[in-house]
């Protein structure tokens, strides 16, 4: 990251002009860090599989607390952004279910919800997954995330 702001400022200070511009620093870091992602897996492409790769590229800013950088990375490469395993095509609840907090004590039913729930069910295992469950959450305001 400080890779691509060095880049940015070293560009500025080139071309004579000394205004930093924020905006500008940032989608130049965003740009760079997708092309650095998919320099690397182009290079390591014949030795594991692409979202692997992908995953751990995305693994490395999610475990730092850069949420945003690994939305950007995993909405750049989609079609590599996929979980190992079989995806679920329908998924049928009861009308009712009983849901165990976060705390992992107290339950409560799905009808003491307060109101319209957006349920996104979220594999513990696959950073895609929790990527998609903070998309979610950020785009919507009822949100109920439920790790498996």
């Amino acid at each position: 990251m400080m890779l691509e702001l060095v880049n940015y400022i070293e560009s500025i200070e080139s071309s004579g002009d000394k205004v930093v511009d924020i905006n500008n620093a940032k989608e130049l870091q965003r740009t760079e860090m997708i092309v650095l992602t998919q320099l690397w897996m182009t290079a390591l492409k014949p030795n594991l599989q692409e979202s692997d790769m992908l995953a751990q590229c995305v693994k490395t800013y999610f475990d730092r607390g850069m949420v945003s950088k690994s939305i950007d990375i995993s909405t750049a490469f989609s079609e590599q952004a996929k979980c190992a395993g079989g995806s679920i095509t329908q998924l049928i609840f009861p009308p009712v279910f009983e849901i165990l907090k976060a705390d992992g004590v107290s339950h409560f039913s799905t009808l003491q919800l307060p109101s319209y729930k957006v349920i996104v069910l979220v594999d513990k295992d696959c950073i895609f997954s929790k990527i998609s469950a903070i998309q979610m959450a950020r785009m919507l305001e009822d949100v109920l995330v439920v790790i498996d």
